[in-house]
């Protein structure tokens, strides 16, 4: 049944960015079981040439698969172990590329927050833990990951009702065996935007381009994209046209050299 399911996916190259590509999703993996569970990331790995990767959760196990448009095909299907406690394991949408690797948050593993990372150059898929008091997200309104630690690094931001984010960022012990997360500020969004205090249903992030640290706020005053290195912002709809729910889904076009 899953050999004859496609998936969309845009996957322009830099001679042809308007290219559409169909990518059938790989036999051995039921969408009708793991719909709800499966993430994914396009790299891109040349000028002419992209990376798919997807990941997945199934019997306690996440699982990892990467699709090259150099060879056309599939590669093994990697996993590593996910304890779960109770409930379901989920795998965040939004996901950041750090070196080779690519990270996922990964809810449902006890009260502790988990990343999913997948370093694309071995290709092993492991499981970090998060320990941060619990206290820190227990009432967050929102948990996305960013390149904003010193050198590109891997960050944590967590987002508070009033767009109050702290950004928590892994470094390593000075063995460079273990990591810790630190707290290296606050982004108090709120007063970069100018917002009068309360209104905090009309406040909400629609989407994160965690590469390129740039955060889409909604708020009472309309929607704005905000560079979280440069902490400049500027207004994209002057009334909230996602006032229902929506998301953005933000993109990136590559071209080489010249030809644009």
């Amino acid at each position: 049944m899953a050999t004859a399911t496609a998936t969309r996916c845009w996957c322009g190259t830099p001679s042809q960015p308007s290219t559409t590509s169909f990518l059938y999703v790989p036999h051995f993996l039921d969408l009708g079981r793991h719909r709800s569970s499966v993430q994914g990331a396009v790299i891109c790995a040349s000028s002419h040439n992209h990376k798919v990767a997807l990941v997945w959760n199934a019997d306690n196990r996440a699982h990892a698969c990467v699709y090259s448009s150099e060879t056309g095909d599939w590669g093994d299907v990697v996993s590593t172990r996910v304890r779960r406690e109770s409930g379901f394991i989920v795998i965040g949408f939004w996901n950041v590329m750090v070196g080779n690797s690519i990270y996922w948050l990964l809810f449902g593993i006890g009260s502790q927050l988990h990343v999913l990372e997948f370093d694309l150059g071995s290709q092993n898929l492991a499981v970090i833990q998060v320990p941060l008091p619990p206290d820190v997200y227990a009432n967050h309104r929102g948990l996305y990951l960013t390149t904003l630690a010193n050198g590109g690094g891997l960050s944590l931001i967590v987002m508070s009702a009033n767009l109050e984010a702290q950004l928590w960022e892994r470094t390593p012990d000075c063995d460079g065996a273990a990591a810790r997360w630190m707290l290296r500020r606050t982004i108090e969004l709120d007063k970069l935007l100018s917002l009068r205090p309360g209104f905090p249903e009309c406040r909400r992030i629609l989407g994160v381009e965690g590469d390129h640290n740039v955060m889409f706020v909604s708020t009472y005053r309309g929607a704005f994209m905000v560079h979280l290195e440069s902490m400049q912002f500027e207004k994209i709809f002057e009334t909230n046209p996602f006032s229902d729910g929506g998301t953005i889904h933000p993109f990136t076009t590559l071209y080489a050299p010249g030809t644009c």
